[in-house]
């Protein structure tokens, strides 16, 4: 099952997004929904996808975005938001895609399928899972050259 994650302080939103991610596919993901950046790190849950909102009161989407990828490198973030100023925020973040509200149902599955496409494609390579004391890490086999143990 992919697990995603919704986070956007308007509770509208997040709800016809959840709607439009499981129109005719409720047995392929579980989607969870946030209404800020601080609930959604304070839930510790680790989601395959991340659709954000930017403009936030508190912690904003893009502070959000950076907290999380100190722990998570592979969550594919797709930013759902009124604002197309933020865009070079959003890569500075390594996010996965960039939609304008209101956004429609097929803008999400497109994105939601490209980003499916690129997990596969992702998950294909051989990989090797650390735990570290910052969290799960996942580490491509052509990027180690050496281990040690101490």
């Amino acid at each position: 099952m992919i697990r995603i994650a919704v986070c956007d302080d308007q509770e509208i939103v997040c709800e016809n997004v959840r709607k439009m991610i499981l129109h005719e596919e409720e047995d392929r993901y579980e989607v969870d929904l946030f209404r800020s950046g601080k609930e959604l790190l304070e839930a510790g849950r680790k989601y395959d996808i991340l659709f954000l909102d930017i403009d936030m009161p508190g912690m904003d989407g893009i502070m959000t975005a950076k907290e999380i990828r100190k722990t998570d490198k592979q969550v594919e973030i797709i930013y759902i938001t009124n604002y197309g100023g933020y865009a070079g925020y959003a890569f500075g973040v390594h996010a996965f895609g960039y939609l304008l509200k209101p956004v429609k149902e097929k803008e999400i599955k497109r994105q939601l399928k490209e980003a499916l496409e690129y997990m596969q494609k992702e998950n294909q390579k051989p990989v090797v899972d650390l735990l570290t004391k910052e969290g799960r890490i996942r580490i491509p086999a052509e990027e180690i050259y050496y281990f040690e143990y101490i």
